[in-house]
């Protein structure tokens, strides 16, 4: 279960990351 929470959150951030160099 833990190791499925955190690798939500590292896609989450991943994401954010690809999200950010779109607007630029």
């Amino acid at each position: 279960m833990h190791r499925g929470v955190e690798s939500l959150e590292g896609e989450s951030k991943i994401q954010l990351l690809l999200q950010n160099l779109k607007k630029k």
